[in-house]
């Protein structure tokens, strides 16, 4: 790092400090908020002032905001070991996937504890 970086990283880091109530537990943010969140301009955008903390304090966040979409490889199988096949696959609306054998086990074991709830109907006489 050259001393005009170095240099600039310090101006950033005292102006971000002196935003900074340091207390015996929690530490205040007494800037800019939004949300109720701090909020803090650094590195050419406003970012939440936690994660300024983060980078001033540790260095870069390595993270999926930070490098992009990391793809996550999916799982073939549900949990309790079944394939996640076509005929098996319940696919949500937000996109999450379920288990057709574990969602109808659900349901099969759900279903008795309602019908042994429910008050039974008396025939009606005509």
């Amino acid at each position: 790092m050259d001393a005009d970086s170095t240099m600039g990283q310090d101006r950033v880091m005292e102006r971000f400090w002196t935003k900074v109530q340091k207390g015996p537990g929690c530490w205040l943010w007494t800037a800019s908020t939004r949300n109720r969140y701090g909020q803090f301009w650094f590195d050419g955008r406003t970012q939440p002032a936690h994660r300024v903390a983060w980078q001033l304090t540790y260095g870069p966040i390595q993270d999926v905001a930070s490098k992009g979409r990391m793809r996550e490889q999916k799982k073939t199988h549900c949990p309790q070991g079944h394939p996640y096949a076509k005929a098996n696959l319940i696919m949500r609306g937000n996109g999450d996937r379920r288990c057709r054998i574990c969602a109808n086990r659900v349901e099969q074991a759900r279903r008795p504890r309602h019908r042994a709830d429910r008050p039974r109907r008396r025939a009606q006489e005509i």
